[in-house]
Formats: structure tokens, sequence, C-alpha cells
């Protein structure tokens, strides 16, 4: 389960809830990253995306898009209506525009990009249900601040106050393509339906003072869980009735019977019990609705449906209200509208999940990979471990489907050997994990493949292969100093003097000409011995002065230079790639 998501239950985990948590937590990190970078706060602001000036960033092109297929080409539906990859490429070249992203977190970042589409066009379908419209007016309008948002009369050395005609001709004449290319009316619509359907849905949440001071309030609860992963929904829910039933008996013990019916394996064994929690814990919200109105004692009635996980039975073991700040009266009116932004975006997510989980509406990823991609990002939310292979067989599935389009390009093809790699280690399948991780690492040329490759190796006992697949490494790892550090260590263990000896010199080297760098003298180039990639150069941003975030610049073959910042991960300073762009 997600870390955003579940229901918390802190005490002794399971082993293979605390592997899914790690699992979770790195692909959180990444996902945080690129919520960030792509500012898209809620759902509703995927609809849009900048998409006009192309890549700002070098090395080798990994497309993010689905495989070879036409740009034009549906890679699923939602109720029938298309999710297009041209949107899809679109949205994704936007959000990782510049940004270097292992390999690894490909699958993460398209089925991320994937879902906000879905959400998206589940929310537009509901246009008709709140009265919400879009004018020609309304696309201009936001096409014009758009422009503005970009800069492109700066950017083109045009006045503050030049016109959206006079911004495209001089785009036509720089070879670059109009306004109403780069913000298309239909991505525009889209995405200002979706922000208004949203305003509609947050305007129904009306929070009082009371119901304000009563936010602060704490709640020591206990559940018993009965998920639906396993049986049908109804079977679910005809046993989270008897066992309600149960525990609403006079006398009843609700530990004793979360002990024995629970399958929440997190509190399970500890009669249900959750501990103390709040607004601010990060449960699912239809938990936190129906434990907030319960009183001390109390037990809900009807089972909690939950269509992530199931129906929850649960009880108020106690309440406090120690966390109500101290200058709530003074500042009442923030506190209040704190509280509704809170809950007006918890049954925000509560309404797009139920309608990701009404079984009238079907959402149908055609494409393999992006399919594939989607089920193996699904792993970490499994509700149990059979669930969870599951998801990995139809990823795999996918994955070797996708393989067979002849179209695809190395790195792309490289970024799905990883995946399969990634499967295959879940499975504990040595001998194909290694066939597809050597396939990957020789395609991406990535350096975090290639450490992985070479300790792989070394647990086969291949000295030979993993000295080989380590020097691979360090040879592309030519500004990540933390890498060669670890090669360091690999290869004291290994007692290896003579490669220890190698890595130390080039952090040494690398330390000098970093600190050159800062101070802006001659000579000091990024990356290390080996330099910067072939016709990259570099400059430091903020007038040279010490401590300034490096600038990359390269040549985009017509003369005009594509900048954006050295990246932090180890990958050479390319496009978004997860390595894969």
């Amino acid at each position: 389960m997600s870390k955003n998501t579940q229901v918390k239950s802190p005490g002794t985990k399971s082993e293979a809830e605390l592997e899914r948590e790690a699992y979770a937590k790195k692909r959180n990190l990444t996902r945080n990253i690129w919520l960030v970078i792509s500012g898209l706060a809620t759902v509703s602001m995927v609809g849009f995306a900048f998409s006009g000036m192309g890549s700002l960033a070098t090395g080798p092109k990994m497309n993010l898009g689905s495989g070879g297929s036409a740009e034009s080409s549906v890679i699923g539906t939602v109720n029938g209506v298309p999710l297009r990859q041209d949107d899809f490429k679109r949205i994704v070249d936007n959000v990782s525009q510049g940004q270097s992203v292992p390999v690894q977190e490909v699958p993460m970042m398209r089925s991320f990009v994937l879902d906000q589409m879905i959400s998206g066009a589940l929310l537009e379908s509901q246009a008709s249900k709140y009265n919400v419209t879009v004018s020609d007016s309304d696309i201009q309008a936001e096409r014009t601040k758009a422009i503005a948002q970009a800069g492109l009369a700066k950017t083109l050395s045009l006045s503050p106050t030049a016109t959206q005609a006079e911004i495209d001709n001089a785009l036509t004449s720089n070879g670059s393509p109009s306004t109403e290319v780069m913000f298309p009316s239909d991505s525009i619509k889209s995405h200002l339906l979706q922000q208004k359907v949203k305003a509609a849905i947050d305007a129904q949440t009306v929070v009082t003072e009371d119901q304000a001071r009563a936010s602060f309030t704490e709640y020591h609860t206990a559940h018993i869980l009965i998920g639906n992963k396993t049986r049908s929904d109804a079977q679910a829910q005809l046993t989270a009735q008897k066992i309600t039933t149960l525990a609403l008996a006079p006398g009843a013990d609700f530990a004793a019977l979360a002990k024995k019916y629970s399958e929440d394996p997190g509190t399970k064994n500890r009669g249900g019990d959750d501990d103390w929690i709040g607004q601010g814990t990060q449960y699912v919200p239809e938990f936190k609705t129906a434990a907030f109105a319960l009183k001390a004692g109390e037990i809900t009635k009807t089972p909690v449906a939950s269509p992530q996980f199931g129906y929850f039975i649960i009880k108020c073991i106690a309440t406090r209200n120690t966390s109500l700040p101290k200058d709530f009266d003074k500042n009442k009116a923030m506190y209040i509208a704190q509280v509704q932004q809170k809950m007006a975006q918890d049954k925000f997510t509560a309404y797009i999940t139920a309608l990701k989980n009404d079984p009238s509406i079907k959402i149908n990823i055609t494409d393999p990979r992006l399919a594939a991609d989607r089920a193996l990002s699904a792993v970490p939310s499994a509700a149990n471990p059979g669930a969870a292979n599951a998801d990995y067989a139809t990823a795999l599935s996918n994955y070797l489907t996708a393989l067979k389009d002849t179209s695809l390009s190395i790195v792309d093809k490289g970024a799905i050997d990883a995946a399969v790699a990634s499967i295959y280690e879940a499975q504990k399948d040595t001998k194909n994990e290694l066939t597809y991780l050597v396939k990957a690492s020789d395609e991406t040329k990535d350096p975090g493949l290639t450490m992985q490759l070479g300790q792989m190796e070394l647990k086969n006992n291949d000295t030979e292969g993993a000295i080989t697949a380590f020097k691979s490494a360090s040879a592309v790892a030519w500004n990540d100093a933390s890498l060669h550090y670890r090669l360091m260590s690999i290869y004291k263990t290994m007692n290896r003097p003579d490669l220890v000896q190698a890595e130390s010199q080039w952090i040494e080297t690398y330390n000098q000409q970093q600190k050159a760098a800062q101070a802006n003298q001659p000579g000091g180039a990024m990356g290390g011995p080996g330099g910067l990639p072939p016709g990259v150069s570099v400059m430091p941003s903020s007038g040279g002065q010490p401590g300034s975030q490096p600038i990359i610049i390269n040549s985009d073959g017509g003369g005009k230079p594509n900048v954006h910042l050295v990246p932090s991960s180890g990958a050479p300073a390319s496009p978004p790639a997860k390595s894969a762009q």
C-alpha cells in the first residue's frame, strides 16, 4: 500500500509489508520530485501542458512516450473516450524537461502521468453534472496568461507588451512553433474544465467553527479490515457486516475479534489498535470521516466501504483535545480556511478514487508498455503477495509484448529491459534477471544499472565480470562523485589497491575541478578526469559567483544553445530519463 493512502498501523509489521513500504517510499520520493517539477498540485492541472520548445537536455533521447507508434495513436480509453499519445508525450516532455532520472524510475514516471490523464478524463466527464462549460474566450484568455507566464516576449527579445501575433511572427522566424501549437486549444479546454469541476466540488465543503475546533481532536482507534482483493466486494461486505454484528454485541471483545478476523497485518496482532490519529494522519479519507464521527466507546454500526482496501469496522477507544492552537480564537478565520482546504482536498481525492473504482466506468489501456508500467507501479499498493504477483505477471507479459516493437529506440528498449530485469529480481529468477540487466546496461549506459550488474556478478563470484562492469560504471559516471566513493569501498573489500588508487585519483581531480569551476577559474571544467561529454561546455550561473549552480550548455546543431542545470544524479546530462525520455 502506498505511503499516502494506506491506513497506517504502528508497531511490528510483516516482512512482506515492510518490503512493500520500502519500495513505496522509494517511489514516493521520486513522485514528490516530479510533483514539484511539474507543478501538478492537483489532477486538474494535467490537462494543459506547455509543449512547444522541445527538450533542453543533452545526451541520447529517451522516449517516455509509448514506444515508436505514431504520436496521434490512442494509448487507452476512459469510458470510450480516447487517451492520446501526443497528449501523454506533451505532458511528459513538459514535466521532465532538463531533468535526469534513474532508468529504474521510468515506469513510475510514465504510470504517474498516465494516472493523472485518467483522473483528468474522469473529472472532465463530470462537467455536465456540475453545469461547467468553457468558451472560446476562456481558452484565449488562458493562452494569453500562459504566454506571459512562459516569458516568451522576453525570451524572444520583444517588448513586454508584445501582442500574440508579434510573438508568433518571432517564433516562426526562429523556426519554432506558434503559440497555438505550444498551447493547444483542446488541452487548454480540458485543463479549464477540470479546474472548474474541481472548484465546484470543493465549493460543496463548508467548515464551521465547531468543525474546525473538532479537527484538532485526536482519536484513539482500533479497526478490523476485511479485504476485497481475494473475494468479491459483495462477499467482503457481507463478511464485514457479520463481524460488525459480533462487535456490537453486549460484552464483545473488539481486540479479540480483530486478532481473529482482521486482514490488516500491521494491526491484527495488536487487536486492531491504531494508536492516536488526527486530521493530519495519512489515512484514507473514508476511514477518517467514519472514525472522527464516533464518540469514545462507539463502533461503526455498518462497515465502512473503502474501494482500495475493502471494509473497515472501526472502534473509537478514546478522544483528546490537546492539539488546539493557543491562538485559535485570535486567528479563527485562518484555521477554519486551513481545515476547509484540507477537508476539501480529502473529499476530492475520495471522489476521484470512487470514480476510478466505479464498475460502470471502463478504463482500458491498450498500449502494452503503458499497461506494463501501470501494473508494475501498482505492486507497492497490492493488498497481498498474491495480488503483487499478479501485477508482476501482467507487467512482464506486456513488457515482453512491447519489446516486439521493432521501431523502439535502443535506449527505450533498454528502459524496458531494465524494468523486466527488476521483475525477474522480485521473482528471484536470477538467470533471467542477469540476462535482461546485461541488455539494459549495454543499451542505456546507465551507471546505476551497470553498478547493479557488477554487484550481481560479484555475488555470483564472477570477479572479472564484476570488475568489468564496475569499470564501465566508473567511465560513464562523469559527474557522480558518490558512485566513485562507492567503487573505492567495493574495491577495498575486493582487495584491489590498484583500483582503489584509480578511484581515489579520480575523486581528487574531480574535487579540484569543482573548486576551480566554483571560483570561475580557467580550466575549471566539470565532470572529473573524463571531462564533459563531447560538444558540451560549462559556465557558472548567477554571474559566476562561488557556490552558484553550474549550467551545462550544448549546441542543438543549429547554432542555438540548449541550457539546463547540471543534473544531481550520476548520469551524464541527459533528458529525463529515468533514464528515459
